[in-house]
């Protein structure tokens, strides 16, 4: 784990902590929009200052093992090597349905490379394509393989721990059995209608933000869940029909993850 995302983690536990006492002692004085939008300034500050310690590690272009390829999957299992932010991955080439690389940087001359990965598993299997799930990785649809996961890496979002704040100090204050073990929760994710739950864990760290469109028919891309890897930010999607299986899915998720992780690179 960088140095600099455990100072940044640590830094927003504290104030999320605070946020959650102060707003449990003086909720009659303040509307929750007041609560929350003081929240997400204490998180953008902290977010810049971590943004500055990290800049020192954003001059080297990711690299990739194998020449960048989109939306080829494959039954091959060799592992695919890559370095993405000083952060080394090993992957069996049979998880990646994706892996190329888009410019991260804001001068045009300097050309970093970041790499963009999408990475495919079936709750069914929880490995990556065989003989018999390929079409699933091929399609990439519900009606094909409804429990069809699809996990991406977000470098230049907004850290999870961040987008997901609000939602968790909501859940924190009331937590609630509302559906399948879930907290559902005011808190918005997005523009569109949707629903957002919350699993309080005790910290945000322990806490998993479950945010779901609504659309008129079901997607892969229905439910999403952002966090962070060990350094790289991750998210994953799925139908909404798999919702009551969203422990299994996000326990098979970071499982996956962590053992593509090699470390930080020497």
């Amino acid at each position: 784990m960088s140095n600099t995302y455990a100072f940044t983690r640590a830094i927003l536990q504290l104030l999320l902590g605070i946020f959650i006492l102060a707003t449990s002692t003086t909720a009659d004085a303040e509307s929750l929009s007041d609560r929350l939008g003081h929240a997400a300034y204490f998180a953008a500050s902290t977010r810049n200052a971590g943004s500055n310690m990290a800049a020192a590690k954003l001059v080297k272009n990711d690299t990739l093992s194998v020449p960048p390829f989109f939306a080829v999957p494959s039954l091959e299992t060799t592992p695919v090597e890559m370095e993405m932010r000083g952060i080394r991955w090993r992957v069996p080439r049979n998880f990646l349905e994706s892996a190329d690389f888009s410019d991260r940087s804001e001068d045009p001359a300097r050309r970093l490379k970041s790499i963009n990965l999408r990475i495919v598993t079936t709750l069914s299997t929880l490995h990556g394509a065989t003989a018999e799930t390929l079409p699933c990785y091929k399609a990439l649809r519900v009606e094909v393989c409804p429990d069809t996961i699809i996990m991406l890496t977000q470098w230049g979002e907004v850290s999870s721990i961040i987008r997901n704040g609000p939602a968790i100090a909501e859940a924190a204050r009331d937590p609630r059995d509302d559906l399948f073990g879930l907290t559902k929760v005011n808190t918005r994710m997005g523009l569109g209608p949707g629903e957002v739950y919350v699993f309080y864990g005790g910290s945000p760290e322990a806490s998993i933000v479950v945010s779901c469109i609504t659309t008129d028919r079901e997607l892969l891309q229905d439910c999403t869940v952002r966090y962070d890897a060990d350094g790289v930010p991750m998210r994953y999607s799925f139908g909404k029909r798999q919702l009551r299986h969203w422990r299994r899915i996000h326990d098979g998720v970071v499982a996956i993850i962590k053992s593509f992780n090699l470390g930080e690179a020497k």
